[in-house]
């Protein structure tokens, strides 16, 4: 899985950018299970605390621990 933060352009057909493309190059860098990060997305993950477990109330995945899992 790969990871992008950015700015995509809205068009007719779907998403367009550069943006969209450094997207897809990330997702196609990863292998195996991997998750890449962009390093924008890696700046907008750091800059924010930690989700506690259980604290996301919108995420439909359940675990056995928390009983939800996902990111605010």
């Amino acid at each position: 899985m790969g990871l992008h933060s950015g700015e995509p352009v809205r068009h007719q057909d779907g998403y367009v950018g550069m943006d969209v493309h450094r997207a897809a190059r990330i997702a196609a860098a990863a292998h195996g299970g991997q998750v890449v990060l962009s390093d924008a997305t890696r700046l907008l993950v750091q800059s924010r605390p930690a989700p506690r477990p259980g604290s996301c109330r919108s995420c439909p995945y359940r675990n056995r621990d928390s009983g939800l899992l996902g990111f605010p």
